[in-house]
């Protein structure tokens, strides 16, 4: 994967890195008593709020309440969802195009 994802560009690479970094997000954390976020990496950090900012309007601050970020994780996963299936789409449409 890691190799794949240098060949990545545009969204494909920050929807990669923001999963990299998702993961952390596991339900063995404790949400009320403490914010997951904090404990990521600086480079976590930076790719999920990059990812968040560019494509979805926030957070603002650099330490985001995990309130903050679960607000925007619906619109998150239902814009990756319709990219992979716009990209699927046009994928099978080639695949049919070159078979005529």
């Amino acid at each position: 994967m890691v190799e794949l994802s240098n060949q990545l560009q545009g969204w494909t690479l920050s929807v990669y890195k923001f999963g990299c970094a998702f993961i952390h997000f596991s339900a063995f954390h404790d949400y009320s008593d403490s914010n997951p976020f904090e404990a990521l990496s600086t480079e976590e950090k930076a790719d999920i709020l990059s990812h968040l900012r560019y494509y979805h309007g926030g957070p603002q601050t650099d330490e985001p309440s995990f309130a903050d970020l679960a607000s925007l994780f619906p619109r998150v996963f239902d814009k990756i969802a319709g990219n992979l299936e716009c990209y699927i789409k046009n994928l099978e449409e080639h695949e049919i195009n070159s078979e005529a």
